[in-house]
């Protein structure tokens, strides 16, 4: 798969990655990885031309309902469970941390047989995946969501909490900072204590003075009519670039 890939890359008029990151960035998350990511990295040779277009939400779809939240409440997302997905999406590192708050509340989306025999801290919560339509509102019944991935380009659900009205909390890998900005928070390095300081450091200051600014975030800078525009903007370059060669 990676060499087709890779010639599909060399050989393509363009890339519309949805983050710049995954051109090429540098890796400092987790000493597991490599120093540098990005299909760069992979295909060296390749001199297409690269063009950033970020994924796109729809306030209609989610936003801040005014339902009441729990108190010191955090979701994440994270349907597949299953090795590696486990390790990837954090799973491994929130349950690590989870040990260590006792007054807050852990909530993950996304049963899978091997988590479900774990012996789980109980302030943690499992759930099985749930139809997309009702995600509205188990984002707005919490206050934060974390983004605990290894390697993410830009992930939906951390935007779809947002909008909720969610704090972010998010690693520092690809396009999660450019997401987040300055709404929530950021962990450095894939390491348990910097996360326990750091959800900490998120309940003493509370949930409301970012939850309208993650949503706002998100509306402004991804609307999904951005997004539409810029895939328009891509074909109409494309064709003129055609038309001239013709």
């Amino acid at each position: 798969m990676g060499f087709f890939t890779g010639w599909s890359i060399k050989h393509a008029t363009i890339v519309t990655p949805v983050h710049k990151s995954l051109q090429l960035t540098p890796y400092t998350y987790a000493d597991a990885g490599a120093p540098a990511q990005g299909y760069q990295v992979f295909v060296p040779d390749a001199a297409v031309e690269c063009r950033e277009i970020c994924n796109g939400y729809d306030s209609r779809d989610f936003y801040i309902t005014g339902a009441p939240r729990r108190k010191n409440s955090f979701l994440t997302v994270a349907i597949n469970m299953e090795k590696p997905f486990f390790y990837r999406k954090g799973v491994d590192l929130l349950l690590e941390a989870a040990k260590e708050l006792p007054h807050c509340l852990f909530t993950i989306i996304g049963k899978s047989p091997s988590v479900e025999r774990l012996e789980l801290p109980e302030n943690v919560t499992l759930m099985p995946p749930v139809p997309y339509q009702e995600l509205v509102h188990h984002y707005n019944a919490h206050e934060f969501y974390l983004q605990l991935s290894m390697a993410e380009g830009f992930p939906n659900a951390l935007c779809e909490a947002m909008l909720c009205g969610c704090v972010p909390i998010g690693s520092n890998v690809f396009g999660i900072p450019d997401i987040i900005g300055e709404t929530g928070y950021i962990l450095m390095k894939k390491d348990k204590q910097q996360l326990v300081e750091l959800i900490q450091s998120a309940v003493r200051n509370g949930a409301e003075a970012y939850a309208s600014k993650a949503s706002d975030r998100i509306r402004t800078e991804f609307p999904i009519e951005k997004r539409e525009k810029e895939f328009v903007d891509v074909i109409d370059y494309l064709l003129a670039k055609k038309k001239v060669r013709t």
